[in-house]
């Protein structure tokens, strides 16, 4: 898979050409040229954008997400390619059937994690309530079935959000917090489809009207990475001031690109995505919740 996020916000032509991705924008004296193959997700801004059925295809091909944002500028739409993965019967088979007793000990396994990057996060962010949500991940219990997530998330955001409302849509901090997790969603939901599983079947989510439960289930554990680049965006703007430009919505995109230790290696979200689905697969074709490999912070990461 390739390594490359492309950010289109002007209009724009985008066409294929042997294996290479063409932009052709009225502003520039040339086409810009990238190889398909280095390209894992393509967000496309502005409304007035023609991509051709070729491309769509390649794109398609190559495993490539491709987001498309509302009038608003937000993301609302994914194009994902049919599962390719050789064993996808297998694997889809596998993942309908999984037990409850191993849902149940892969979502503690989440959740003990989220809760203990959440406590880094606060850390990080030279802010309160370190040890007590450190402490809070070691509680958590098979299925999450004493709800410390739900505590948790509350203790957390009251720590690092301090004067935040979730539901003010006017707080550019939401607008960009919601960016960012639609960012990662998207590129969760392009490697587990990917690597085979269907997307709404979920670990622990299980709406019947949401396709991309799985990709629900597996992005709490990045969130905080969202949450520290919005903290830094951020840090020394007043209320009032904050809206979300196209300069700092690029900046999310490319939180992909940054470095999380994942099983002990130093590798970019995009990648610790992929080896967290890797070993996810595995989890579920042994039957061993001990086999996922979740994200946590590198040693000594700073804002």
């Amino acid at each position: 898979m390739g390594w490359r996020v492309i950010y289109i916000s002007n209009p724009a032509y985008l066409s294929l050409k042997n294996t290479n991705f063409l932009i052709n924008q009225k502003e520039l004296s040339e086409k810009i040229s990238i190889d398909l193959e280095d390209i894992s997700v393509i967000v496309i801004e502005s409304r007035q954008v023609t991509v051709t059925t070729s491309l769509l295809s390649s794109i398609a091909k190559m495993k490539i997400a491709l987001f498309i944002c509302d009038e608003y500028h937000h993301p609302n739409g994914l194009f994902l390619p049919f599962s390719q993965h050789s064993r996808f019967s297998k694997i889809s088979h596998i993942q309908k059937n999984i037990s409850k007793p191993l849902k149940n000990k892969l979502w503690q396994k989440i959740i003990q994690t989220k809760v203990l990057n959440q406590a880094k996060a606060l850390k990080v962010a030279r802010k309160e309530g370190y040890k007590k949500l450190k402490v809070l991940s070691q509680k958590v219990q098979s299925n999450d079935k004493t709800y410390i997530e739900s505590y948790a998330a509350s203790e957390y955001f009251n720590y690092m959000f301090e004067d935040i409302n979730r539901r003010n849509s006017m707080d550019g901090r939401n607008e960009a917090l919601n960016y960012g997790y639609a960012i990662i969603r998207g590129a969760i939901s392009r490697t587990i489809s990917a690597y085979g599983f269907i997307p709404a079947f979920g670990i622990q989510h299980s709406n019947e009207l949401n396709s991309f439960n799985l990709s629900d289930d597996l992005i709490e554990t990045f969130r905080v990475f969202v949450d520290i680049e919005v903290i830094k965006i951020y840090e020394d703007c007043e209320i009032d001031e904050i809206f979300l430009t196209k300069e700092q919505k690029a900046q999310l995109i490319n939180l992909l690109t940054i470095y999380v230790d994942i099983d002990g290696e130093k590798l970019s979200i995009l990648n610790a995505i992929e080896k967290m689905v890797q070993t996810l697969q595995k989890a579920y074709i042994n039957s061993d919740y001990n086999l996922l490999r979740l994200p946590t912070f590198i040693e000594g990461y700073k804002l």
